[in-house]
């Protein structure tokens, strides 16, 4: 999905949790006095590296994205600030706003896939929730329709929701997003986004951020999403910038993607009524 951009401004100060810079001294010298340590980050080795990896964009595989999100957590502020002036759409082709919270589903669902064969009464399920596809699409439950084909293929891999058009449809679920991942947050990004950017003498500055995962959302009043997903799992994953302004002020960015996931599976008593038919899992 595409990212989404907030900047806040203000005259005062204008308006992300960071790992520890392993870091070298070298005390000049004099060995005893350590007020005048020259303090060098490991940034000049870890940079370059960063910045060939992210060069690959959407080429980088697994083993390169997941070094190359090990690095971005690693590097300071500052040359964090750099690699995503530099390489901005190659990071995100690359991943790097995948959520490392773990994706449990809100559910436990029927099980893993692929352990048991199909009976009889399997294959003749099977047929009837063929028909609710159909019966789906001709009544504007696209996604619901889309889910439930995908689910009858039988292959067991993951499917990518479109979180941008779930946003779209449901302005419930997107105040959910607003009111629980990014108002919750936005004051506390925003403090340390300037603290950084005064720590680091006014230049810039980026720092990653990521909401847990929070309460379930349920789509009970949206039929489409609803008979799509049920309920789900989100979170933020993003950057804040802050640069300086004009004034030599920040003037402090946040670049976000929300990531949504869910196990597709039908409770024991649930059932749909679309045109087509109605199916009860028994």
């Amino acid at each position: 999905m595409r990212t989404r951009s907030r900047a806040w401004s203000a005259t005062q100060p204008r308006w992300t949790p960071l790992p520890s810079r392993a870091l070298r001294a070298s005390h000049g010298a004099d060995p005893y006095n350590a007020g005048h340590a020259d303090y060098i980050s490991l940034d000049q080795d870890q940079l370059p590296r960063a910045m060939k990896l992210a060069a690959l964009g959407e080429d980088a595989k697994s083993a390169q994205q997941a070094e190359l999100r090990r690095l971005w957590q690693s590097l300071s502020p500052d040359a964090r600030a750099q690699l995503w002036t530099a390489h901005k759409d190659d990071l995100l082709a690359a991943g790097l706003f995948n959520p490392s919270v773990k994706q449990v589903a809100p559910d436990r669902g029927s099980g893993k896939h692929g352990v048991q064969e199909p009976g009889w009464g399997d294959w003749w399920t099977h047929m009837k929730l063929g028909g609710l596809v159909d019966g789906a699409d001709m009544t504007g439950l696209t996604d619901a329709s889309r889910h439930m084909e995908r689910y009858l293929s039988n292959s067991g891999d993951p499917m990518k929701l479109p979180v941008d058009k779930m946003l779209t449809d449901n302005k419930g679920f997107q105040a959910h997003m607003d009111n629980n991942h990014l108002l919750a947050y936005q004051k506390a990004w925003r403090e340390q986004a300037i603290a950084e950017f005064e720590k680091n003498g006014g230049r810039p500055v980026a720092i990653p951020v990521e909401t847990p995962s929070g309460a379930d959302y349920y789509f009970t009043s949206d039929p489409n999403w609803y008979y799509a997903v049920g309920a789900a799992r989100s979170n933020v994953t993003g950057v804040v910038t802050a640069v300086p302004g004009a004034d030599g002020k920040p003037v402090v960015g946040l670049e976000y993607q929300v990531n949504v996931w869910d196990r597709y599976n039908w409770d024991q008593g649930k059932g749909v009524n679309v045109r087509g038919g109605v199916h009860t899992r028994r």
